[in-house]
């Protein structure tokens, strides 16, 4: 088979004009088995000149890719499980809602929870559970609770989950209590 090979950019589409409005570029690939065509199309909804750099290795199984925000592609991992992100103990416990959704935390020490890259829009879960010993103490920052922040259930082992909603003025929060 007979190989081309170009220098430079390859622009497909009609440029624009001043007689002529142009077309969108597009790159069609022969599936030689089948016929078929794969075609890649430039967005008509573009503001501006896009470059894309492609992943330089294949990715694994399962895999997609993903960009950096400044068109380097890659292959990485996707999960749509939105996996419960464990946090440490601690006497403040930072809540990175970039990290995650979900999250769990088993209490050793009394903790203040600081919410931090919380969207407007966002919720996210938290469950927290008293170690072996219990009694530890719990608050939030910057978080309304309906008739104030509840204390959290004090026994050993037992078990809360706390939600919060981002509603772009305040961040509302609800407890459930004394999971068994």
């Amino acid at each position: 088979m007979a190989r081309t090979t170009f220098s430079g950019p390859i622009v497909a589409g009609k440029e624009e004009t001043t007689t002529s409005k142009g077309s969108d570029g597009e790159i069609k690939l022969l599936n030689k088995t089948n016929g078929k065509l794969v075609s890649l199309k430039a967005s008509t909804a573009a503001a501006a000149d896009v470059t894309f750099t492609l992943p330089a290795l294949d990715g694994t199984a399962g895999q997609a890719v993903v960009t950096n925000g400044a068109g380097v592609l890659s292959f990485g991992d996707i999960d749509p499980e939105d996996p419960v992100v464990t946090l440490p103990s601690a006497a403040t416990i930072e809540v990175d809602y970039s990290t995650g959704s979900q999250f769990a935390v088993t209490l050793a020490d009394n903790a203040t929870f600081n919410i931090t890259n919380f969207p407007t829009g966002g919720n996210l879960v938290i469950t927290i559970t008293q170690d072996g010993t219990g009694g530890r103490t719990g608050a939030f920052t910057s978080c309304i609770f309906p008739g104030g922040f509840p204390a959290l259930s004090l026994a050993a082992n037992d078990i809360d989950v706390v939600t919060v909603y981002n509603d772009g003025t305040s961040l509302l929060a609800n407890i459930g209590k004394d999971y068994q």
